[in-house]
């Protein structure tokens, strides 16, 4: 979690975090902006796995990222805030899900009280649960037969990791005959990717 403090103050402070390493941070001392972030974060910076690595870490995380050192600065309990809430909106949304496909709304406890998402999320501060709401919107947009808005989630879903890129063709399914549609949901997908 280190790197997210990291990434989230370089982000809040409109620094580009794919531009430097935390190690040229260090290295630039007080003689620039970034080099000031460094010497302010104190133990942070020092404890970051691969200082010599720029961030790995997609734009929707980084606005977490960023949205946790708003919330107070180079905090832990911050980021778990910002995880809590993606995790409030993934049940709101599996809630809405399990409505549409006329389930009991139980079957949500499979995933609120999972003891991997205790563990992972809260106890190591993982960002995937960042991801979710994106993916399960994408999900239920696509069972409201809303193929450009699904899309447009789905793509938010992959601009925190790539791998929900691999869900379009689910969403796209049911309006392969549409091919208007097809188009708008593919260029509303690929450009917010693209960005």
């Amino acid at each position: 979690y280190q790197r997210y403090l990291w990434d989230g103050a370089v982000s809040a402070r409109l620094i580009n975090p794919y531009a430097h390493s935390p190690e040229a941070a260090l290295r630039d001392g007080d003689n620039t902006a970034l080099g000031r972030l460094a010497g302010e974060a104190g133990l942070v910076v020092l404890r970051l796995n691969h200082r010599d690595l720029r961030t790995i870490y997609p734009p929707v995380t980084q606005a977490a990222f960023a949205l946790a050192h708003v919330i107070k600065p180079w905090s832990l309990a911050a980021w778990r805030v910002v995880l809590l809430a993606f995790d409030a909106a993934t049940l709101l949304l599996l809630l809405a899900l399990l409505k549409e496909a006329d389930r009991s709304p139980l079957w949500s406890a499979l995933y609120w009280w999972h003891p991997v998402l205790l563990k992972e999320i809260y106890n190591s501060a993982h960002m995937e649960v960042v991801l979710l709401p994106f993916v399960l919107l994408a999900l239920l947009l696509t069972l409201k037969r809303r193929p450009v808005l699904a899309a447009a989630s789905l793509a938010f879903a992959v601009g925190a990791k790539v791998w929900p890129a691999l869900l379009l063709p689910l969403i796209l399914r049911p309006i392969a005959g549409n091919w208007r549609a097809l188009v708008a949901a593919l260029a509303v997908f690929g450009g917010l990717c693209l960005l």
